[in-house]
Protein backbone atom coordinates (compact mmCIF):
# COMPACT_ATOMS: atom_id res chain seq x y z
CA UNK A 1 0.00 0.00 0.00
CA UNK A 2 0.77 3.39 -0.41
CA UNK A 3 2.65 5.14 2.69
CA UNK A 4 2.16 8.75 2.10
CA UNK A 5 -0.75 8.94 4.11
CA UNK A 6 1.14 7.83 6.94
CA UNK A 7 2.21 9.67 10.51
CA UNK A 8 5.74 8.79 11.91
CA UNK A 9 6.58 9.55 14.75
CA UNK A 10 10.13 9.99 15.47
CA UNK A 11 10.90 9.45 19.36
CA UNK A 12 13.75 11.46 20.42
CA UNK A 13 14.75 10.67 24.28
CA UNK A 14 17.08 9.84 26.76
CA UNK A 15 19.38 10.64 29.19
CA UNK A 16 22.52 10.91 27.84
CA UNK A 17 24.12 7.91 30.13
CA UNK A 18 24.94 5.41 27.63
CA UNK A 19 27.54 6.71 25.72
CA UNK A 20 29.22 9.36 27.83
CA UNK A 21 30.78 11.96 27.57
CA UNK A 22 30.20 12.35 23.77
CA UNK A 23 26.60 12.21 25.52
CA UNK A 24 25.58 14.40 28.09
CA UNK A 25 22.18 15.36 29.57
CA UNK A 26 21.38 18.37 27.32
CA UNK A 27 23.13 16.66 24.03
CA UNK A 28 21.80 12.70 24.23
CA UNK A 29 22.45 9.53 21.77
CA UNK A 30 20.30 11.46 18.85
CA UNK A 31 22.23 14.64 19.02
CA UNK A 32 25.12 12.46 18.36
CA UNK A 33 26.89 12.26 14.89
CA UNK A 34 28.10 8.69 15.20
CA UNK A 35 30.29 8.75 11.96
CA UNK A 36 27.50 8.68 9.11
CA UNK A 37 27.71 12.96 8.82
CA UNK A 38 24.82 13.86 10.59
CA UNK A 39 23.41 13.46 13.43
CA UNK A 40 20.95 10.07 14.31
CA UNK A 41 17.90 12.12 14.80
CA UNK A 42 18.54 14.34 11.33
CA UNK A 43 18.93 10.08 9.66
CA UNK A 44 15.85 9.46 11.38
CA UNK A 45 13.95 12.69 10.18
CA UNK A 46 14.92 11.68 6.45
CA UNK A 47 13.81 8.10 6.84
CA UNK A 48 10.53 9.15 7.89
CA UNK A 49 10.57 11.88 4.92
CA UNK A 50 10.92 8.77 2.13
CA UNK A 51 7.05 8.07 4.25
CA UNK A 52 5.18 10.83 4.08
CA UNK A 53 5.51 14.64 3.87
CA UNK A 54 6.93 16.95 6.35
CA UNK A 55 3.26 18.17 7.38
CA UNK A 56 2.53 14.05 9.06
CA UNK A 57 6.00 13.62 10.36
CA UNK A 58 6.16 14.53 14.21
CA UNK A 59 8.89 14.20 16.71
CA UNK A 60 8.58 13.61 20.56
CA UNK A 61 11.17 15.39 22.44
CA UNK A 62 11.68 16.39 26.25
CA UNK A 63 11.61 20.46 27.12
CA UNK A 64 15.24 20.25 27.58
CA UNK A 65 15.84 19.21 24.37
CA UNK A 66 12.97 21.36 22.63
CA UNK A 67 15.24 23.89 20.90
CA UNK A 68 17.90 21.28 19.29
CA UNK A 69 15.22 18.58 18.51
CA UNK A 70 13.26 22.02 16.44
CA UNK A 71 16.12 22.98 15.18
CA UNK A 72 16.64 19.70 13.06
CA UNK A 73 13.58 19.39 12.01
CA UNK A 74 12.88 22.54 10.75
CA UNK A 75 15.78 22.22 8.59
CA UNK A 76 14.23 19.54 6.95
CA UNK A 77 10.33 21.43 6.92
CA UNK A 78 9.14 19.52 9.39
CA UNK A 79 7.31 21.53 11.96
CA UNK A 80 5.68 19.32 14.58
CA UNK A 81 7.24 18.80 17.68
CA UNK A 82 4.92 17.31 20.88
CA UNK A 83 6.71 18.13 23.47
CA UNK A 84 6.86 16.07 27.12
CA UNK A 85 7.14 18.04 30.21
CA UNK A 86 9.01 15.43 31.96
CA UNK A 87 10.07 11.86 30.72
CA UNK A 88 7.64 8.88 31.24
CA UNK A 89 9.04 6.22 29.04
CA UNK A 90 8.05 5.53 25.41
CA UNK A 91 4.51 4.21 26.61
CA UNK A 92 3.25 7.43 27.84
CA UNK A 93 5.19 9.26 24.54
CA UNK A 94 3.36 7.29 22.19
CA UNK A 95 0.19 7.62 23.44
CA UNK A 96 0.55 11.31 23.96
CA UNK A 97 1.42 11.48 19.87
CA UNK A 98 -1.24 8.99 18.85
CA UNK A 99 -3.95 10.97 20.68
CA UNK A 100 -2.93 14.28 19.40
CA UNK A 101 -2.52 12.81 15.84
CA UNK A 102 -6.37 10.83 16.46
CA UNK A 103 -7.70 14.63 17.01
CA UNK A 104 -7.73 15.42 13.64
CA UNK A 105 -7.45 12.09 12.33
CA UNK A 106 -9.56 9.34 14.22
CA UNK A 107 -8.48 6.79 11.34
CA UNK A 108 -4.70 7.71 11.17
CA UNK A 109 -2.24 5.01 10.28
CA UNK A 110 1.25 6.07 12.37
CA UNK A 111 4.49 4.55 12.22
CA UNK A 112 6.70 4.85 15.19
CA UNK A 113 10.83 4.96 15.08
CA UNK A 114 13.47 6.01 17.45
CA UNK A 115 15.69 8.84 17.00
CA UNK A 116 18.92 6.93 18.10
CA UNK A 117 19.24 3.69 15.91
CA UNK A 118 21.94 3.28 13.32
CA UNK A 119 19.33 2.17 10.34
CA UNK A 120 21.30 1.63 6.68
CA UNK A 121 19.07 0.78 3.89
CA UNK A 122 17.79 1.72 0.87
CA UNK A 123 15.02 3.81 0.15
CA UNK A 124 13.17 0.80 -1.90
CA UNK A 125 13.49 -1.60 1.08
CA UNK A 126 12.57 0.90 3.91
CA UNK A 127 9.40 2.00 1.92
CA UNK A 128 8.62 -1.77 1.44
CA UNK A 129 8.43 -2.81 4.66
CA UNK A 130 7.03 0.22 6.58
CA UNK A 131 4.15 -0.39 3.66
CA UNK A 132 3.95 -4.02 4.75
CA UNK A 133 3.75 -2.75 8.69
CA UNK A 134 0.49 -0.36 7.36
CA UNK A 135 -0.82 -3.01 5.50
CA UNK A 136 -1.25 -5.14 8.85
CA UNK A 137 -1.78 -1.96 11.18
CA UNK A 138 -5.17 -1.45 8.76
CA UNK A 139 -6.84 -4.83 9.98
CA UNK A 140 -6.54 -3.28 13.37
CA UNK A 141 -3.24 -5.46 14.40
CA UNK A 142 -0.20 -3.61 16.38
CA UNK A 143 2.95 -4.47 14.39
CA UNK A 144 6.60 -4.21 14.51
CA UNK A 145 10.01 -5.04 12.81
CA UNK A 146 11.64 -7.88 13.97
CA UNK A 147 16.00 -8.25 13.11
CA UNK A 148 17.38 -11.61 12.43
CA UNK A 149 20.42 -11.70 15.32
CA UNK A 150 23.83 -11.57 13.85
CA UNK A 151 25.12 -12.51 17.55
CA UNK A 152 23.73 -13.27 20.83
CA UNK A 153 23.61 -9.45 22.34
CA UNK A 154 22.21 -9.35 25.87
CA UNK A 155 21.31 -5.75 25.26
CA UNK A 156 18.42 -6.11 23.12
CA UNK A 157 15.06 -7.50 23.53
CA UNK A 158 13.65 -10.17 21.78
CA UNK A 159 10.55 -10.91 20.02
CA UNK A 160 9.52 -14.71 19.36
CA UNK A 161 7.47 -15.94 16.67
CA UNK A 162 7.86 -19.49 15.36
CA UNK A 163 7.76 -19.72 11.77
CA UNK A 164 8.95 -18.37 8.84
CA UNK A 165 11.53 -15.61 9.85
CA UNK A 166 10.69 -14.08 5.88
CA UNK A 167 7.00 -13.03 6.09
CA UNK A 168 5.51 -11.43 8.43
CA UNK A 169 4.12 -13.56 11.63
CA UNK A 170 1.63 -13.62 14.91
CA UNK A 171 4.29 -12.93 17.47
CA UNK A 172 3.88 -15.04 20.65
CA UNK A 173 6.32 -13.04 23.00
CA UNK A 174 8.87 -10.67 23.59
CA UNK A 175 12.00 -10.93 26.25
CA UNK A 176 13.87 -8.10 27.13
CA UNK A 177 17.49 -8.41 27.76
CA UNK A 178 18.21 -12.19 28.12
CA UNK A 179 20.98 -13.58 30.08
CA UNK A 180 24.11 -14.98 27.65
CA UNK A 181 22.88 -18.58 27.85
CA UNK A 182 19.77 -17.93 26.75
CA UNK A 183 20.29 -15.19 24.45
CA UNK A 184 22.57 -18.10 22.25
CA UNK A 185 19.59 -20.47 22.57
CA UNK A 186 17.73 -17.41 20.77
CA UNK A 187 20.23 -17.41 17.96
CA UNK A 188 19.63 -20.93 17.01
CA UNK A 189 15.85 -21.39 16.98
CA UNK A 190 13.64 -20.55 14.80
CA UNK A 191 11.61 -17.20 14.61
CA UNK A 192 13.40 -15.05 17.24
CA UNK A 193 13.86 -11.82 15.82
CA UNK A 194 15.74 -8.65 17.56
CA UNK A 195 13.28 -6.19 18.55
CA UNK A 196 14.10 -3.11 16.46
CA UNK A 197 11.16 -0.41 18.14
CA UNK A 198 10.04 0.00 14.88
CA UNK A 199 6.17 -0.08 15.27
CA UNK A 200 2.87 0.54 13.42
CA UNK A 201 -0.65 0.51 14.39
CA UNK A 202 -4.13 2.54 13.37
CA UNK A 203 -4.71 5.44 16.06
CA UNK A 204 -8.11 3.86 16.73
CA UNK A 205 -7.59 0.63 17.26
CA UNK A 206 -4.12 1.75 19.69
CA UNK A 207 -6.78 3.39 21.85
CA UNK A 208 -8.69 0.16 22.34
CA UNK A 209 -5.64 -1.88 22.62
CA UNK A 210 -4.59 0.54 25.45
CA UNK A 211 -7.56 0.77 27.31
CA UNK A 212 -7.44 -3.13 27.36
CA UNK A 213 -3.61 -3.87 28.49
CA UNK A 214 -3.01 -0.24 29.95
CA UNK A 215 -5.93 1.74 30.77
CA UNK A 216 -4.21 3.82 33.70
CA UNK A 217 -1.41 5.26 30.97
CA UNK A 218 -4.41 6.10 28.61
CA UNK A 219 -6.39 7.88 30.80
CA UNK A 220 -3.62 10.12 32.62
CA UNK A 221 -2.19 10.98 29.28
CA UNK A 222 -6.10 12.32 28.01
CA UNK A 223 -6.05 13.77 31.14
CA UNK A 224 -2.87 15.73 30.71
CA UNK A 225 -4.05 16.98 27.34
CA UNK A 226 -7.63 18.02 28.09
CA UNK A 227 -6.55 21.17 26.10
CA UNK A 228 -5.53 21.26 22.58
CA UNK A 229 -1.45 22.07 22.26
CA UNK A 230 -0.77 21.96 25.73
CA UNK A 231 0.43 19.14 28.31
CA UNK A 232 -0.22 20.10 31.64
CA UNK A 233 3.37 19.31 33.63
CA UNK A 234 1.42 17.92 36.97
CA UNK A 235 -0.97 16.08 35.52
CA UNK A 236 1.75 14.59 33.08
CA UNK A 237 3.92 13.66 36.13
CA UNK A 238 1.05 11.54 37.76
CA UNK A 239 0.90 8.98 34.53
CA UNK A 240 2.73 5.69 35.06
CA UNK A 241 6.40 5.77 33.59
CA UNK A 242 6.66 2.56 31.69
CA UNK A 243 7.82 1.35 28.49
CA UNK A 244 5.52 0.58 25.02
CA UNK A 245 6.62 -3.16 25.67
CA UNK A 246 5.32 -3.64 28.85
CA UNK A 247 2.85 -1.59 28.79
CA UNK A 248 0.96 -2.85 25.69
CA UNK A 249 3.18 -4.88 23.09
CA UNK A 250 3.71 -8.29 25.94
CA UNK A 251 -0.09 -8.45 27.01
CA UNK A 252 -1.46 -7.35 23.29
CA UNK A 253 1.02 -10.32 22.27
CA UNK A 254 -0.08 -12.50 24.19
CA UNK A 255 -3.97 -11.73 23.44
CA UNK A 256 -2.56 -12.53 19.51
CA UNK A 257 -3.02 -9.07 17.86
CA UNK A 258 1.06 -8.29 17.60
CA UNK A 259 2.23 -9.45 14.19
CA UNK A 260 5.87 -9.07 13.47
CA UNK A 261 7.74 -8.40 9.94
CA UNK A 262 11.02 -9.24 9.32
CA UNK A 263 13.55 -6.42 8.20
CA UNK A 264 16.08 -7.03 5.87
CA UNK A 265 18.02 -3.74 6.46
CA UNK A 266 20.86 -3.08 8.48
CA UNK A 267 20.08 -2.09 12.13
CA UNK A 268 21.87 -1.80 15.09
CA UNK A 269 20.41 0.56 18.56
CA UNK A 270 24.08 1.26 19.73
CA UNK A 271 23.82 1.47 22.85
CA UNK A 272 27.51 1.31 24.34
CA UNK A 273 30.40 1.98 23.25
CA UNK A 274 31.54 -1.59 22.45
CA UNK A 275 28.49 -1.76 20.34
CA UNK A 276 29.90 1.55 18.29
CA UNK A 277 33.08 -0.23 18.29
CA UNK A 278 31.84 -2.71 15.02
CA UNK A 279 30.41 0.05 12.87
CA UNK A 280 33.15 3.12 13.62
CA UNK A 281 34.28 4.75 10.31
CA UNK A 282 37.51 4.33 9.16
CA UNK A 283 38.44 8.02 10.12
CA UNK A 284 37.64 7.17 13.89
CA UNK A 285 40.95 5.23 13.65
CA UNK A 286 43.41 7.07 11.24
CA UNK A 287 44.96 8.86 14.12
CA UNK A 288 45.03 5.79 16.36
CA UNK A 289 48.15 3.47 16.94
CA UNK A 290 48.00 0.30 18.58
CA UNK A 291 50.93 -1.62 19.64
CA UNK A 292 50.26 -5.54 21.22
CA UNK A 293 46.81 -3.74 21.87
CA UNK A 294 44.03 -5.97 20.10
CA UNK A 295 40.36 -4.71 20.36
CA UNK A 296 40.98 -1.13 20.82
CA UNK A 297 38.00 1.46 20.98
CA UNK A 298 38.18 4.87 19.78
CA UNK A 299 35.85 7.59 19.71
CA UNK A 300 37.15 11.63 19.01
CA UNK A 301 34.66 14.39 19.23
CA UNK A 302 35.53 16.88 16.75
CA UNK A 303 36.96 19.28 18.75
CA UNK A 304 39.84 17.09 19.45
CA UNK A 305 40.46 15.24 16.28
CA UNK A 306 43.98 16.71 16.17
CA UNK A 307 45.08 14.71 18.64
CA UNK A 308 46.93 11.54 17.92
CA UNK A 309 46.53 8.24 20.11
CA UNK A 310 49.18 5.65 20.94
CA UNK A 311 47.57 2.33 23.16
CA UNK A 312 50.43 -0.04 23.83
CA UNK A 313 50.52 -3.27 25.79
CA UNK A 314 46.46 -3.31 26.38
CA UNK A 315 43.63 -5.11 24.65
CA UNK A 316 40.49 -3.86 24.46
CA UNK A 317 40.49 -1.08 25.88
CA UNK A 318 38.15 2.37 24.74
CA UNK A 319 39.46 5.47 24.79
CA UNK A 320 36.45 8.44 24.44
CA UNK A 321 38.02 12.04 23.80
CA UNK A 322 35.64 14.97 24.16
CA UNK A 323 36.71 18.70 24.88
CA UNK A 324 36.42 18.54 28.64
CA UNK A 325 36.44 15.11 29.46
CA UNK A 326 38.20 11.66 28.50
CA UNK A 327 37.00 8.61 29.31
CA UNK A 328 39.44 5.38 29.40
CA UNK A 329 37.38 1.60 30.22
CA UNK A 330 37.78 -1.20 28.85
CA UNK A 331 34.90 -3.00 26.65
CA UNK A 332 33.78 -5.63 29.58
CA UNK A 333 32.40 -1.97 31.17
CA UNK A 334 30.94 -0.47 28.68
CA UNK A 335 27.56 -1.42 29.43
CA UNK A 336 27.60 -0.10 32.80
CA UNK A 337 28.41 3.65 32.73
CA UNK A 338 25.62 4.77 34.44
CA UNK A 339 27.50 3.78 37.73
CA UNK A 340 30.23 5.97 36.80
CA UNK A 341 28.36 8.38 35.62
CA UNK A 342 26.78 8.33 38.93
CA UNK A 343 29.67 9.16 40.31
CA UNK A 344 30.81 11.84 38.67
CA UNK A 345 27.26 13.58 40.37
CA UNK A 346 28.52 12.74 43.37
CA UNK A 347 31.45 14.45 42.97
CA UNK A 348 29.86 18.12 41.77
CA UNK A 349 31.15 17.53 38.60
CA UNK A 350 27.46 18.42 37.51
CA UNK A 351 29.05 19.97 34.06
CA UNK A 352 29.96 16.93 32.69
CA UNK A 353 26.65 15.20 32.94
Amino acid sequence: MSTTNAHVVVLAGGSGTRLWPASRQDRPKFLLDLGGGESLLEAALRRALLLTPPDRVHVVTGASHEAHTRAIAKQLGIGSTIVEPSARDTAPALCLATTVIARSEPEALIVSTPADHVIETDSNQWVATMSTMLEIALRGDLACVGITPTHPDTAYGYILAPGSSHTPQRVVSFKEKPDRVTAESYLQADGCLWNSAIMAWSANSFVQHMETHASAVLAGVQAAISEPDHVDPVAWSRVPRVAIDYALLEPAATAGSVVVVPGTFDWADIGTWNAWAGRSPTSAQRNLLAVEAEGAVLYADPAVDRRRYAIFGLDDIVVVDTDDAVLITDRAHCADLKRLVARIGDLGWDDLL
